[in-house]
């Protein structure tokens, strides 16, 4: 037992509060594949890193790269300066999760056909493809982008709850989904 009877959820939501700091302030190394580097090294390898639109979208990815870069290192210094971050974590972890899937979303426009196939030995290519891949689970782990919304919302701008008509039903009287009612 960690903590007090009876006093799980309170372990739990610290857990997820340390797993979303963690996850969104995780700054990918260079040798990411979706890291900007990495995708402008693979559009020259592509052949179309002149192109004007593969240079609007890896400027954009630059961009948010570096705004999270910089949210990171923010919210790093407020933790070493013993500022708890709290709810706050949430919005880090929702960027990180969003410039993530934006880095998939990219990589597949400047590697074109070798994000859909690649020889054996083009350990590059394979590489990005699992970068690309992997990149939705960021979304949901810590909490999906939803709940990191409705936890922004309501912890950290203050906003009222949604309504909750059944807060104290135990889940497993809930009349949901597939649940027949007998």
């Amino acid at each position: 037992m960690i903590g007090t009877v009876n006093d799980g959820w309170r372990a739990a939501v610290t857990m997820l509060g340390h797993e979303r700091v963690s996850i969104g302030t995780s700054m990918a190394p260079r040798s990411d594949p979706l890291a900007f580097g990495s995708l402008l090294e693979s559009a020259r390898r592509a052949g179309n890193s002149t192109d004007p639109a593969v240079r609007a979208k890896l400027t954009e990815l630059y961009v948010r790269q570096q705004e999270l870069r910089l949210l990171t290192v923010r919210m790093r210094q407020e933790a070493f300066a013993g500022k708890p971050i709290g709810a706050r974590g949430s919005v880090a972890k929702l960027v990180g999760a969003v410039v993530a899937n934006h880095s998939a979303d990219v990589a597949g426009s400047v590697a074109g056909p070798d994000a859909v196939g690649w020889l054996p030995d083009d350990q590059a290519a394979a590489e990005l493809t699992t970068g690309i891949v992997g990149a939705p689970g960021i979304g949901i782990a810590g909490g999906t982008n939803e709940i990191q919304r409705n936890i922004i919302g309501e912890r950290v701008l203050g906003l009222p709850k949604e309504p909750q008509v059944d807060r104290d039903v135990p889940f497993r009287d809930l009349k949901v989904g597939t649940q027949r009612t007998n």
